[in-house]
């Protein structure tokens, strides 16, 4: 007695199971390598150039006008200022 099924019994159960697992091998297959095909996101899609970054000021600059306003509010001393400040334009080697 195999339930009419033709003598399959677990078969059709697997057969479809197998079908499902290789349809989602393929569409990770097909999704891997449309991912590889692409550009980095840190470069223009069309081009493949990095993008221009707007550039602000630097940490010097950011520094240096810090000095400055601490001088302004005599938290610092000229001799100080003037130190930091040389420190700041010219590092050291």
């Amino acid at each position: 007695m195999m339930y009419d099924d033709r003598g399959w019994g677990w078969g059709w159960w697997m057969m479809g199971g197998g079908l499902l697992l290789l349809l989602l091998v393929l569409v990770a297959a097909v999704v891997a390598i449309v991912v590889a095909g692409r550009p980095p996101r840190d470069t223009h899609p069309v081009s493949g150039t990095p993008p221009v970054q707007a550039q602000g000021p630097s940490r010097s600059d950011e520094a240096l006008r810090e000095l400055d306003l601490r001088f302004a509010r005599g938290e610092v001393d000229e001799d100080g200022y003037r130190r930091t400040r040389d420190l700041l334009t010219h590092p050291p080697a």
